[in-house]
Formats: structure tokens, sequence, C-alpha cells
């Protein structure tokens, strides 16, 4: 059969670039979490990550990192929402490392740096070249 011929329609899944969560730590890269999704990891000495859908200047790209911390935080946020009170997309953050080593989401309103569309896609190919 041929794939014109089938009627299946495609779901789910996250669109855009990947862009590595040290990146955006580093450059400290205002973003909005649109979605999020956790799984299980292959690596190992890791036991399960989240896999993140996130907008930077109103494009799509995807991102994981395996901080229990951040994944009980967004999973705590998914909990609390209902129809009346939407909390995804969490908007105008960034990510850091606290001192525990885990990762946290923070206000990112006080935070002049601006990074254009070329910008985020020069820093994507840097760091795949390397």
């Amino acid at each position: 059969m041929k794939i014109k011929d089938i009627s299946v329609k495609y779901r789910g899944g996250f669109k855009g670039l990947y862009i590595d969560v040290g990146t955006l730590i580093r450059k400290q890269i205002p973003f909005d979490v649109v979605d999020f999704i956790c799984g299980k990891s292959c690596v190992h000495d890791c036991e399960s990550y989240c896999r993140m859908q996130i907008r930077i200047n109103g494009k799509l790209y995807v991102t994981w990192h395996s901080s229990e911390i951040l994944t009980n935080f967004l999973e705590d946020c998914r909990a609390q929402e209902t129809d009346a009170k939407k909390i995804f997309p969490v908007e105008d953050c960034i990510m850091v490392v606290g001192e525990d080593r885990g990762y946290y989401l923070q206000d990112a309103s006080g935070i002049e740096t601006t990074f254009t569309d070329k910008d985020i896609e020069r820093l994507i190919r840097q760091k795949r070249r390397k």
C-alpha cells in the first residue's frame, strides 16, 4: 500500500528544532513552556527524562532534561490546571541550575537579553558541530 492510500492521520509529537538545555541555561534564553511529556530513559544512570515543547520568539523548539525537581514542578502545574485556570503555556521564563544542581524555572521579565531567530539557529548549529 502506498502512503497516499493510507487514511490514518498523524497525531501528537513536538515540533521544531532541538535546542540543548545547557544552551538555554548558559545563554539565559527566555522561553515559554508550551507542553511537556515524561518518559523512561535509556541513558545510563538516568531513570526518566522530560521532553519539553518550548517557544522562543514565537517559534517552536524541543528540549529535554532529566531534572526530577523541574519535572515534578511541571507535573504539579498540570495537576492544578483546570478549564477556568490555565497554567500552560508558562510564559517568559529562563532555566537556571540551583545549588542542589536541579533545574528550575525563573521569571525572565527582568532579563534584557534578546535573541533573534538567526541567533538561536546559530547556537543550535554550533552545538551540533562540537
